[in-house]
């Protein structure tokens, strides 16, 4: 599941065809948001820099913009993708089958 509070439908299109996926009609949901504390982006690299590379260096570069207590999160069309990037990385993952509702819980945490 996606869940953007900031795409614009005009910019749905482009979306999809970024994150690689097919969504059926019936499975999207728009509605008004007001939270001014959660913002989106998608972010393309260079292709002479490495992915995971790339990821880190935006990381980096979003801690530096943002307080102490702000929130990263990076989604992927793939959970081994996700996997891999948490791994070299090591940064937190989360997707459906990490572990039990309580290491869930835990990982929501950090």
């Amino acid at each position: 599941m996606y869940l953007t509070a900031t795409l614009a439908l005009v910019d749905m299109p482009e979306f999809i065809e970024i994150i690689k996926v097919e969504i059926l009609a019936d499975n999207i949901f728009c509605d008004s948001t007001s939270q001014r504390n959660i913002a989106y982006s998608v972010v393309e690299h260079k292709g002479d820099i490495e992915e995971t590379q790339a990821v880190h260096n935006l990381v980096a570069q979003k801690l530096e913009e943002y307080p102490v207590l702000a929130k990263i999160i990076i989604y992927s069309s793939s959970i081994e993708a996700i996997k891999e990037l948490g791994k070299e990385l090591e940064y937190p993952m989360y997707y459906a089958k990490v572990g039990s509702e309580a290491e869930k819980k835990k990982i929501c945490q950090r």
